[in-house]
């Protein structure tokens, strides 16, 4: 069980990083987009890979931030409640969230493998293959899946620990 969830880290870790690459590589192109607009330099190629660059960010850095526990959570009310109640309630959402993410994951790897099925490309001038910036969809969720999985354990194994002790 520990072993899976320090390589559940670890995969993490290194998508959060992969996410800090492309904001990064985002950052350098938009400089470039400007300075070449100054220049009257067209930069089409610029702009598309920035759009696209932002949903890999965002999809492949989504475990990461789940990770960190970083991402807005609503948690006013629960974290009035007992330890056990609070457990109890992030169970709850945990194996909502499993079943949420299967489901999307689900969708997305379909319009992924469609779109790569009929070699679908951008309508831009780059003619760019549009699976690849779709395929950090069903990526983004897959990590989201393993991560709010790997939660779901975390939390199981607290509540019988405390379960345990009384």
């Amino acid at each position: 069980m520990q072993a899976f969830l320090r390589i559940n880290e670890q995969i993490q870790k290194i998508a959060g990083f992969l996410a800090c690459i492309f904001l990064l590589t985002m950052f350098f192109f938009v400089v470039f987009s400007v300075a070449s607009r100054e220049l009257g330099i067209e930069t089409t190629f610029s702009e598309e890979f920035t759009r696209y660059a932002t949903i890999i960010m965002v999809f492949i850095g989504a475990g990461y931030v789940l990770l960190q526990n970083k991402q807005v959570s609503m948690d006013l009310i629960v974290n009035k409640f007992s330890d056990t109640i609070q457990d109890i309630c992030n169970i709850i959402v945990d194996a909502c969230s499993c079943i949420f993410f299967m489901v999307v994951l689900h969708a997305a790897f379909n319009m992924w493998y469609l779109s790569f099925q009929w070699n679908l490309l951008s309508e831009t001038d780059t003619r760019f293959p549009l699976w690849i910036p779709q395929f950090s969809l069903p990526l983004g969720l897959a990590l989201l899946l393993l991560q709010s999985f790997s939660q779901l354990l975390v939390h199981l194994i607290s509540l019988k620990k405390k379960k345990c002790k009384s």
